[in-house]
């Protein structure tokens, strides 16, 4: 930059700089993805279409990206306009927990939308009746109106409604020294909360991430992406 007076203003510049040797979280916050779905006519309260197209767009990342290992969707990816922000944890176990945060707020957020657009959709409340019928009923009320009232058992509801896309890179792939592939990548609807679950375990299937994304969830687009 050519010296002048005006170069003052640099002054007004900040870098804020990450704390090294931690799990850096990206969030990604999509904006206006009420209008996008209403373009693309996405059925509620979920379309095949959006999340495989969310994970389509995580796999493209991923290939493109290669120090990207893992990534988890609930939400449509990378919508037309977003903002984001990071977040910095320390441990593996705070990284765990964020993200078991993120997949329980992919279920509860699920199981309301299941019912809310089944009492819309097949029993014909307007939004406002459904909101006023779910306002707080808890998770068993959830589940036994869907049985009694539209013989859904929620249990059986397809795990990427219920759980998002895990997709990741098998630990082997990352120790062979060879250019990366994009078959190397694998997708799975797996459970991150509970007692039996692998990801993240350098012994079990799924490698350490380096990067997370994660979207389908409420009526905003949610992408996270985690770096060490």
């Amino acid at each position: 930059m050519a010296k002048s007076r005006f170069e003052y203003v640099r002054d007004f510049e900040s870098v804020d700089r990450c704390l090294p040797n931690t799990w850096l979280v990206l969030r990604v916050d999509g904006q206006k993805f009420h209008k996008f779905s209403q373009k693309h006519c996405f059925a509620k309260p979920n379309d095949t279409r959006a999340l495989k197209l969310a994970n389509s767009a995580a796999n493209h990342i991923i290939s493109k990206i290669t120090d990207i290992v893992l990534a988890y969707e609930q939400k449509l990816l990378y919508p037309p306009s977003f903002d984001g922000r990071v977040v910095v944890y320390p441990t593996v176990d705070n990284l765990r927990d964020y993200l078991s945060w993120r997949q329980a707020d992919c279920h509860i957020n699920n199981l309301y939308n299941t019912c809310f657009w089944n009492l819309v959709n097949k029993a014909a409340h307007t939004p406002a009746k459904a909101e006023e019928r779910l306002m707080c009923s808890t998770a068993s009320d959830k589940n036994e109106l869907l049985f009694s009232e539209f013989q859904i058992n929620y249990n059986n509801e397809p795990q990427l409604f219920r759980k998002g896309t895990v997709i990741y890179r098998p630990w082997h792939t990352l120790l062979e020294k060879r250019e990366f592939k994009k078959s190397d990548l694998l997708e799975e609807n797996v459970d991150i909360i509970g007692p039996n679950r692998k990801a993240f375990d350098p012994n079990g299937r799924y490698t350490r991430p380096h990067r997370i994304a994660h979207p389908y969830t409420s009526t905003t687009a949610r992408d996270h992406f985690v770096t060490s």
